[in-house]
């Protein structure tokens, strides 16, 4: 029963965060299986990165522009921003973004009229706003998790009374939502244990060719260069794969770490050229692809399983 659906994505191109892809992926494919996607995203936030490659296809039918108090904590010394953000708001900084949504979404599916409403989790305070409404008009929800909610590596709950609040506001949206999709089987294993009578599916993410142009591999390059691309902050850092690799004796080689967008990883000396670069558009990854020997991914403990 192909029809419409109405799309919450907090990431949406131009916006150039790596959850917009996923979010504009489903929305450029879902036509092919008969779904019109009206996507209902926030307006670009001038904090993130931009990437302009998507932009406009499909176009959002509505940006909305929240205020969010969190942002002012900012002003703070940097070791109180994250506990205060972590204590005051729930489920996330975004609180501006999911009161906004949960007074819009009502007024939005009146006049856009879809069969299905679907929503992703970045941030997590998308999915209670879209399950709020989905109770309240009885409208098929379907939800989408970037990541793991309160399996998270990154997971630190203020209080009991916080970790009891995310474990009811999780467990009401997986409750509501007629089907569930994660992007890692892992996440999925969890959630069907969890929760026995949820349907929950994976859909992982993938790469499209059509994308960007990549040279074929060279395999007499030399040096050879070695690529991290991606964003570093927090357990997901290239700086194990740094050390095992000095460790080594290598010095034919060269290191890009591609993505940093902001400024968080400190490259340091190492025996062999290292590069550290900021955020690239997605269709410039292309390039970055064809210069590459291969790539790398760092994930220290406890994200590496």
């Amino acid at each position: 029963m192909p029809g419409r659906v109405l799309m919450v994505a907090f990431h949406f191109p131009p916006s150039g965060a790596v959850a917009a892809q996923r979010a504009h992926k489903f929305a450029r494919y879902l036509p092919d299986f008969g779904w019109t996607p009206l996507v209902i995203a926030r307006k670009p936030d001038p904090m993130h990165p931009r990437d302009d490659s998507f932009a406009g296809k499909p176009a959002p039918e509505e940006e909305l522009d929240p205020f969010e108090w969190s942002r002012l904590l900012g002003v703070l010394p940097k070791s109180w921003i994250d506990p205060l953000r972590r204590y005051w708001f729930l489920p996330d900084p975004e609180s501006g973004w999911r009161r906004l949504l949960q007074r819009r979404l009502p007024d939005l599916v009146e006049r856009l009229r879809p069969d299905v409403l679907w929503a992703n989790s970045v941030p997590t305070g998308s999915l209670v706003a879209a399950a709020a409404v989905a109770r309240a008009l009885s409208i098929p929800l379907v939800i989408d998790f970037h990541n793991e909610w309160t399996r998270n590596m990154y997971y630190r709950p203020s209080t009991p009374r916080h970790d009891a609040a995310h474990h009811r506001m999780e467990r009401e949206v997986i409750e509501t939502a007629a089907v569930v999709v994660t992007l890692n089987p892992l996440h999925t294993e969890d959630l069907r244990r969890r929760f026995p009578n949820a349907r929950v599916e994976t859909i992982e993410n993938g790469c499209d060719p059509a994308d960007y142009p990549v040279a074929p591999p060279d395999p007499a390059r030399r040096p050879l260069v070695l690529t991290y691309a991606g964003t570093v902050y927090g357990h997901q850092s290239p700086q194990p794969f740094l050390r095992a690799l000095a460790e080594t004796g290598r010095t034919d080689v060269q290191v890009r770490v591609v993505g940093d967008s902001f400024g968080q990883f400190q490259g340091g000396s190492w025996p062999f050229k290292l590069s550290v670069e900021g955020h690239r558009t997605h269709q410039e990854l292309g390039g970055v692809f064809s210069e590459s020997s291969a790539f790398f991914l760092c994930l220290e403990p406890p994200a590496a399983r």
